[in-house]
């Protein structure tokens, strides 16, 4: 891409019409493994599009766009489709053998955008998606504490904002939605789906079960799920009450994922740190459901929480979060490629 304006303008994607139209035009490349499906439709009648894509047999799932607010999942996932279809990756890079490579040893199934109407909602209030607009980027040591408290109650729970409940129940739905603003993280449903995926029992949301059937029918080896934070971008591991044999080959993953990003000038934190407490949450499921070897992205949102520095490091820009997740994605198939996701015991 020349310029900046031009990579955001291909790459950064704007709400769920957007990603729509971009993933239906790869399809004139007429990559043979590539199959664009549809994982359900939302409440409000919106698809939720995902694609297939590859025919080896190590098979990796990746999900993203939970939360309306959060684009890190559909721009890793449009980015790391585009650039197998295509053979150039979002940076102009050719990279025709690394694609030719995945497609023929693996199989990805990949959901970019799992809320559909949340981020319908996103970019009806941030036309440009991007959260970051509404803080003075040149004055970060921490965030503005007024600005901070309307950003919170525009994206969270309007009534109890930062309380992190699975579900709205239908009366209060209702009247947030009478009220003109539901917030960004919930379906229409008025369910979290971050936290709508228990090991035992049944999920709520129709967006929630038709992945939950998807992904036991697909049988990945491994799992990422992808979010967004007011931190500094990370690959997160291992999930709560993961098996000790699988602790240092999860972080040691997830500190190849931060390495690649931070080898190609990308900024990330300083060092790997757990994830998955919420024992209903996407991560906890890959890893204690499916059984697979999962990594939790967490990606600088282009805010900052209201605490002093010095952990509140310098926000990214969204040319870097665009590096960062496509470094990150590069890295993780090349894993794949070498290791088959294999855990150490099995290994060799």
């Amino acid at each position: 891409m020349s310029d900046d304006t031009e990579l955001l303008s291909w790459y950064w994607p704007k709400g769920p019409e957007w990603l729509a139209n971009r993933l239906s035009a790869l399809s004139k490349y007429g990559c043979a493994s590539f199959r664009l499906v549809t994982l359900c439709k939302s409440r409000s009648g919106l698809e939720v599009p995902a694609v297939m894509i590859g025919r080896g047999p190590t098979r990796l799932l990746l999900t993203g766009g939970q939360h309306g607010g959060e684009n890190a999942g559909p721009v890793a996932l449009y980015c790391l489709i585009d650039a197998l279809v295509t053979g150039v990756s979002c940076l102009g890079e050719d990279v025709a053998n690394w694609a030719g490579a995945v497609l023929e040893g693996m199989t990805i199934f990949a959901v970019p955008m799992l809320n559909v109407e949340a981020m319908a909602r996103f970019v009806r209030l941030f036309p440009e998606a991007w959260t970051g607009d509404w803080f003075p980027q040149e004055q970060y040591q921490y965030a503005h504490r007024e600005i901070w408290s309307v950003l919170l109650h525009l994206y969270d729970a309007p009534d109890a904002p930062g309380r992190r409940r699975s579900h709205i129940p239908p009366k209060t739905w209702d009247r947030w939605v009478q009220r003109g603003w539901p917030g960004m993280r919930f379906t229409d449903e008025g369910v979290d789906l971050y936290r709508d995926l228990p090991v035992r029992g049944a999920s709520r949301s129709v967006i929630s079960q038709a992945l939950r059937h998807r992904a036991c029918e697909f049988a990945p080896q491994f799992a990422v799920d992808i979010h967004n934070d007011a931190k500094p971008s990370s690959a997160h591991a291992p999930v709560r009450r993961a098996a000790p044999r699988d602790v240092d080959w999860l972080v040691g993953i997830a500190e190849q994922l931060n390495e690649a990003a931070r080898h190609n000038g990308f900024p990330v934190a300083p060092e790997v740190t757990p994830y998955g407490r919420d024992a209903r949450s996407t991560p906890y499921f890959y890893y204690h459901g499916l059984g697979v070897g999962t990594v939790f992205l967490e990606i600088d949102d282009g805010t900052r929480y209201p605490y002093p520095a010095p952990k509140n490091a310098p926000i990214a820009t969204r040319r870097e979060v665009i590096g960062t997740l496509w470094s990150m994605m590069r890295r993780l198939t090349e894993i794949g490629l070498s290791t088959g996701y294999r855990r150490p015991s099995s290994a060799g």
